[in-house]
């Protein structure tokens, strides 16, 4: 019986309409040992409900379900994972078919205490396996002995190390020479620079004779155009 039914009991245990209506809350929950399955025997209704429990080993999930013969829609499913985290559904518009205030509890109540009884009665310890087995000795001799041929350094002849000396050196002299030519290089190539009012005045020399040569240009060319009509017309005349 839900705490709220049984308390109106027994604070009304003199007026019989509510201990009818807290006995109307009261609910049964039975195991059937022919079918193998859980019932929730609830006064409002003929027939009871039917706790189905569906597990799926691949997913490490298990689904309790509460549903009725009469309704195409389960009251209430839980669905638990292997990780313990899970989750609870509750379809309303069923609850509200059934005379009951509390059946939505009644249902909560129901799935838990089946998952939890469940869970005793099929805990197992977790599956543990064994090791790989070892290689044989061969295979790991053989690793052995080619990580010491792969960390191994070549031994050097004494001639090989007269001829790498005598490279190293050549080298370094050339190294030297190329860097004295270089900084040499750049010694002449730096040049001081002139003063920016100096510089700022050769531009505007620059600018100033280049318009000048065009203005010179332009002049002639018009003097040129103008003789060359008049010597038409003097032409044309005579």
């Amino acid at each position: 019986m839900p705490t709220p039914a049984a308390n109106m009991a027994l604070q009304r245990a003199d007026d019989p309409v509510a201990v009818a209506t807290a006995e109307n809350e009261c609910a049964r929950l039975v195991w059937d040992d022919d079918a193998a399955t859980h019932f929730l025997v609830h006064p409002a209704l003929a027939t009871p409900f039917r706790v189905t429990v569906e597990a799926f080993p691949a997913y490490s999930r298990t689904e309790y379900t509460l549903e009725h013969h009469e309704s195409p829609k389960h009251l209430a499913k839980l669905t638990r994972d292997g990780t313990g985290a899970g989750c609870i559904e509750i379809d309303t518009a069923v609850a509200s078919q059934i005379e009951s205030y509390y059946v939505v509890d009644v249902a909560v109540a129901t799935l838990i205490l089946v998952a939890s009884a469940d869970d005793r009665n099929t805990s197992s310890p977790g599956e543990t396996f064994e090791p790989p087995p070892l290689p044989p000795c061969a295979v790991l001799a053989g690793r052995d002995k080619r990580s010491s041929g792969r960390l191994r350094m070549p031994t050097m002849r004494p001639r090989d190390r007269k001829k790498s000396g005598r490279n190293m050196e050549e080298f370094g002299i050339d190294v030297e020479s190329q860097d004295s030519m270089g900084k040499g290089g750049r010694v002449k190539r730096a040049e001081p620079k002139r003063p920016f009012v100096m510089r700022a005045m050769i531009k505007v020399a620059k600018g100033l004779f280049k318009c000048a040569l065009w203005i010179a240009t332009m002049l002639f060319k018009c003097v040129a155009g103008v003789f060359r009509l008049l010597y038409r017309c003097v032409g044309s005349k005579y």
